[in-house]
């Protein structure tokens, strides 16, 4: 899986179907949003993840903020479902 990190500068070659949001847990609705992207795969596209780090609460929020998975575990997580990006 490949990784993209601090930069707003960066090109994703080919097709791909992404989802966007903070994945902290990855719910139910998380999966099956998941889900859809990674049928996408079957057509050619890439699976692209975009994910807050930190999250939004830490910049936006009181500054008191709690994550239920470490920034390697989402990694992992979606390097185990079959994301690409």
């Amino acid at each position: 899986m490949q990784v993209i990190q601090k930069t707003a500068e960066f090109e994703i070659e080919g097709q791909n179907a992404a989802a966007i949001g903070k994945f902290d847990g990855i719910h139910l609705g998380h999966q099956k949003l998941l889900r859809c992207i990674l049928e996408q795969k079957c057509f050619g596209r890439k699976a692209v993840v975009f994910t807050f780090d930190p999250p939004p609460a830490a910049l936006f929020g009181s500054g008191q903020y709690r994550e239920l998975m470490t920034r390697e575990e989402k990694r992992a997580a979606f390097e185990g479902m079959g994301v690409d990006v």
